[in-house]
This record gives C-alpha cells, sequence and structure tokens, in this order.
C-alpha cells in the first residue's frame, strides 16, 4: 500500500481520491481523470504517483498525455518518452509521443516513432492509428498517413470524424 493522494479540487468526484496499493493499478483514476476532461487534475494525480511508481510506462504516458492537452509540450514529451522506454511495447505510448514531437517541430524523431508504433501495432485500437494518420500527415507523408487513417476507420467504421480524416488525407 502507497497511500492516498487527495487534490482539493472538485469535490464529489470519485478519481480525485486516490488509493494506490500496487503500481501496475495506478493508472486507472488518472485515466478516468482525462477522459472526462479533468487533464490538470490527471496531471496532479500522475505528477503524485511518479515518485511511488517511477518506471510505469502508465504513469508517465497518462502525465505526457495530460500535458499535450494542457500545451504543456516540454513536460508532455519528456514523459511519453518515458513512457516509451518504460513499456516499449505499447504501440499507443509510442503514437502519442509521435504526435507530441510532431507538435514541437520534431518532424524527423516524430516519423520515426510512428514507423516504431506502426511496427508495434497488431490489433490496436483505431486512435493510434488516426494519431499516426495525423503525424504522418504533418510529416508530408501522405501515403503513409492515408494507410494509417484507413485502419484508423476499420477499427472503428462508425466515426464520422476518422472518416473524415481519411477522406481529407
Amino acid at each position: 500500500h502507497l497511500g492516498v493522494a487527495q487534490p482539493a479540487q472538485h469535490r464529489g468526484h470519485g478519481f480525485l481520491r486516490l488509493t494506490v496499493q500496487r503500481a501496475d493499478r495506478s493508472e486507472v483514476q488518472p485515466v478516468q481523470a482525462v477522459k472526462i476532461g479533468h487533464t490538470q487534475q490527471a496531471q496532479q494525480l500522475a505528477a503524485w504517483l511518479e515518485p511511488h511508481a517511477p518506471k510505469h510506462g502508465g504513469v508517465h504516458f497518462i502525465a505526457g498525455v495530460a500535458a499535450l492537452q494542457l500545451q504543456r509540450l516540454p513536460f508532455a514529451i519528456e514523459h511519453l518518452r518515458k513512457a516509451t522506454l518504460c513499456s516499449p511495447d505499447r504501440e499507443d505510448y509510442f503514437a502519442q509521443y509521435a504526435r507530441a514531437l510532431a507538435m514541437g517541430g520534431l518532424q524527423r524523431e516524430a516519423l520515426a516513432m510512428a514507423d516504431a508504433a506502426v511496427g508495434l501495432a497488431n490489433d490496436t485500437d483505431a486512435v493510434p492509428w488516426d494519431t499516426l494518420g495525423v503525424v504522418y500527415s504533418l510529416g508530408n507523408l501522405h501515403r503513409q498517413a492515408a494507410d494509417a487513417f484507413r485502419r484508423a476507420v476499420e477499427r472503428a467504421p462508425g466515426s464520422a470524424n476518422l472518416r473524415f480524416n481519411l477522406a481529407t488525407s
């Protein structure tokens, strides 16, 4: 048992009270915070968890994604880099790291991470493929972008946003 984190905001939201028993479960609460748009709280939770689980890729991933959403690019790049190092088999981590690098204008590095994600991807969900499509588009690799967007649509055929991205790639 590592302890309890209680960031003081938004009373009544269960995701703000976090009991960490094992590092492999520690990312669940911050993930929920990111999904419902509470990125500041997710980042706070991940920052609290990091000293307790410094080699947990999920903690770094949540911190990085939250930082991306909060436009804290250097912080996002650093945490997403750590996420890929801690969990080198997670294509979704590589895809988001590639996105952060592309947003930071580091196109060569972003495309290398995108290629790494593609090499890892098997039956991944639509989100990493959509992210990779955006990265390839930013790098002017339109054939690869269209392929990534096509794979995203295959995994979520009912998504209008994914179909739009494919149609405009």
